[in-house]
């Protein structure tokens, strides 16, 4: 059998000891939890070492609280710096208790064997003397994370904030959402009506100089939280970016004056002078358009207002535009989906701790009204969840490109520190069964994500995809005066399909 540290084995022992104490000791408890206490929020660690050692010393009493404060002895004398003592007292708690083999097994299944010595190899031995022993650790878990998936990873209390506001709706920047992919910043959504939209920022542009600095001189590890830092600031302030779009080589500047940013959830085809949205397409018959820039906590509040307001309008058919939604919630889909829906499941959830089936309620809007959904490669996550729920009912057909492929939930979890872990804990799969998830070594020709309904495919060249922002931004503004002029396929083809379907 491996020998592992014995400070993992200790680590170890206290998520699976086997009390062997017929009923707990209350005051021994009272007395660790006063332990706990005095170390964490205190911050006397003297006196909780000599506390942990009087409840340790009376094992007899009650193991599993005793074993308890054992391990809290050796992690407090690690504070100390007194190593030795540490390790006598993980040594003991390791000895005086059963279930030896329990935990060198549970060790072996779930804690990289190599961790323990590795961390402390760095500590002793690294040619500098490491200034922040946290961050070390938290770079072991963006190691660890980093190797389950591309959407696990750790987040620090700074960009749990940043995500916090951004569920929100309120900033101040130039409205896009960034991400790091291979050390590159990329753009993965510029909000319509931002500043960076209307500038032509279009999802897929890599960001490689803020202010004339090379994003890929910070640090990777800092890359993508130092690059917010700087594109945020104050409102009426400007920020010059250089742009790499997807075909091209050479980057181009672009100077983008930052604002207050109102995060519409759903817009319609143009605004008002008012500058109210405005969701009538045609006239004769009456189709309406509608676009969900990302499902938020807001986004099935806001839909359910626009839909009711379009049923009251009378409306005939609807567009709904998801080019470019990067998703987002998945409670806020499964919502959205269940004001078109009147039965059946929207999304089945299975993980290893989570299976659950969400169904549609008996409401239902719009009723019998056909419905086009405008999709492409940007399309995912949440926005994924709701397309598919409503093609697999028959509620609307797909126009356009065969979406990302992300089918699998993201949990929150926060740690003590403040910071938090991003884990994948589940798949999310359509009513028909199938999860969309595609695969790191995918082709085009492997089944993955949700390809538009027979007969509805558009490809599109760069040029067309590149065109569709500055349009998008013509239209959500109103301040210019002409739309550009642009032949929008994918919306033509949805066009006329509704066309005929309400003739018939």
């Amino acid at each position: 059998m491996t020998r592992l540290p014995i400070v993992t084995l200790a680590l170890c022992f206290v998520l699976t000891l086997v009390s062997s104490a017929s009923a707990a000791d209350p005051t021994l408890s009272e007395l660790l939890e006063k332990a706990i206490y005095t170390e964490q929020t205190v911050g006397d660690l003297d006196a909780a070492v000599n506390l942990y050692e009087q409840i340790a010393a009376k094992h007899e009493l009650n193991a599993e609280t005793a074993a308890r404060a054992q391990l809290h002895l050796g992690m407090a004398r690690l504070k100390r710096g007194d190593r030795a003592k540490a390790t006598e007292a993980f040594r003991i708690l390791v000895d005086r208790y059963p279930s030896r083999d329990k935990i060198v097994k549970y060790a072996e299944n779930q804690i990289p064997p190599d961790l323990d010595e590795a961390l402390h190899q760095i500590r002793n031995n690294y040619v500098d003397v490491l200034d922040d022993e946290d961050e070390l650790m938290a770079a072991a878990i963006r190691g660890v994370l980093g190797e389950l998936d591309e959407y696990s990873g750790l987040l620090s209390a700074e960009a749990m904030d940043e995500f916090k506001v951004t569920l929100s709706g309120r900033l101040v920047g130039i409205g896009v959402a960034i991400a790091l992919q291979e050390g590159r910043l990329v753009v993965t959504t510029p909000i319509v009506g931002s500043p960076a939209f209307e500038a032509g920022l279009l999802a897929g542009d890599t960001i490689a100089t803020i202010d004339n600095t090379s994003v890929a001189s910070i640090p990777e590890d800092e890359r993508l939280k130092e690059a917010v830092r700087r594109l945020r600031g104050k409102a009426d302030t400007a920020v010059t970016v250089g742009i790499i779009s997807p075909n091209s080589e050479k980057a181009r500047d672009i100077r983008i004056v930052r604002r207050p940013l109102k995060l519409d959830t759903i817009v319609g085809n143009d605004r008002e002078d008012s500058g109210t949205w405005r969701y009538e397409l045609s006239k004769e018959p009456k189709i309406d358009y509608l676009a969900i820039l990302s499902f938020g906590r807001e986004a099935a509040r806001d839909l359910r207002t626009v839909v009711a307001h379009l049923e009251e309008q009378g409306s005939q058919a609807i567009v709904i535009d998801l080019r470019n939604s990067p998703g987002g919630l998945m409670k806020s889909a499964i919502d959205c989906a269940d004001l078109f829906l009147n039965e059946g499941v929207i999304v089945e959830v299975r993980g290893r701790n989570q299976n659950e089936t969400h169904r549609a309620k008996p409401t239902q809007f719009l009723a019998g009204v056909p419905i086009a959904i405008l999709t492409n490669s940007a399309t995912a996550s949440a926005a994924e969840i709701f397309a598919g729920a409503l093609r697999d009912h028959h509620r609307a057909v797909i126009v356009g490109e065969r979406t990302h492929g992300k089918g699998s939930v993201q949990s929150l979890i926060t740690l003590k520190s403040g910071n938090a872990i991003k884990l994948t804990t589940a798949r999310f799969y359509l009513p028909n069964g199938r999860n969309i998830q595609k695969p790191s070594n995918a082709t085009e020709e492997d089944v993955w994500g949700i390809s538009p309904s027979e007969g509805f495919g558009v490809e599109l060249s760069e040029e067309e995809r590149r065109a569709y922002g500055p349009l998008r931004a013509a239209q959500a503004s109103v301040e210019v005066e002409a739309v550009p002029e642009f032949s929008d396929r994918v919306l033509e083809k949805a066009m006329e399909y509704l066309t005929q379907q309400t003739k018939e």
